[in-house]
């Protein structure tokens, strides 16, 4: 059984959960709204769809929990063809995002948010680059996309406090928060301080509402750019090795010390001649036959 809770089923399993919460979403909105743009209720595609949401969001949690070492950028984010097509959908489906607030002109805010919004589309056109080359890209850009998310958020809750029904916005409002988070733990692998089951769980949580965003009109090209950017941009699913630390090299072994020379032992004083003064009248006339 073990084997088959192996992380890289993930990005297989995911986006077939995220078809299937897709048509049961379909189904929700069953013939569309209603002169007064409301949606007839559908109690048994709601119950069905909420089981598949839960189950999809428990597997990411069950099948990542394996993937405790953290790993370094180039650990997690290796050349990838598919990632820099990726990055470059998303950057093209800011930047339509991005026009549109600034030709809406709703406020300092909206001109704003489109501001970051088109510099965010420039920066992840060299992310892609970058990651086709498998480069490691400055953390700004990264962290521009992601206060743009932040402020889109806000941005786009005016506009939805006026729909009376909040199942119409509840799926784009997780994905844009699912994907603001994504996209911050990707700016916290471009400083080495990722996560990988943390930044698993919001980016393939954010395919999910991703896809479950499309249906009803609302920026879709928006919505499918995301999607795309973070199922084509996930890290690595693999269980990594934990480096080993360097072992120091070993210290230069020291000469060995000379053995000091040996003193010769100082004369005893029976040795010492005595001087001529210190001797008896006798022994000073054999000193001098001696002499």
């Amino acid at each position: 059984m073990k084997k088959y809770l192996h992380p890289k089923y993930l990005p297989i399993l995911i986006p077939i959960a995220s078809l299937l919460g897709l048509v049961l979403r379909l189904w929700t909105m069953g013939s569309g709204p209603d002169q007064e743009g409301l949606y007839e209720p559908q109690p048994l595609a709601w119950a069905l769809l909420w089981i598949v949401t839960v189950l999809t969001l428990a597997a990411i949690v069950l099948l990542s929990a394996r993937l405790k070492n953290p790993g370094k950028y180039f650990d997690n984010f290796p050349p990838s063809l598919a990632g820099a097509v990726g990055t470059a959908l998303a950057a093209l489906g800011i930047m339509v995002a991005g026009l549109s607030l600034l030709t809406s002109s709703s406020g300092w805010l909206t001109t704003l948010t489109g501001l970051l919004g088109a510099a965010s589309a420039v920066g992840l056109i060299v992310v892609a680059f970058a990651r086709y080359h498998g480069k490691k890209p400055s953390f700004i850009l990264h962290a521009l996309p992601c206060l743009f998310f932040a402020l889109r958020v806000f941005e786009r809750c005016k506009a939805w406090s006026n729909i009376p029904q909040i199942s119409v916005f509840l799926f784009p409002f997780l994905a844009s928060i699912c994907v603001m988070l994504a996209v911050y733990q990707f700016a916290c692998f471009d400083v080495n301080l990722g996560r990988r089951r943390t930044s698993l769980f919001w980016s393939l949580s954010g395919v999910y509402f991703c896809l479950l965003s499309l249906p009803g009109g609302e920026e879709p090209l928006f919505y499918a750019g995301m999607a795309a950017w973070l199922l084509t941009n996930l890290c690595s699913v693999r269980p990594l090795k934990a480096r080993k630390p360097q072992q120091a090299e070993p210290a230069p072994e020291a000469a060995p010390e000379a053995a000091p020379e040996a003193v010769e032992p100082a004369a005893t004083a029976d040795e010492v001649p005595a001087s001529p003064q210190d001797l008896s009248l006798d022994e000073l006339m054999d000193w001098l036959d001696k002499e």
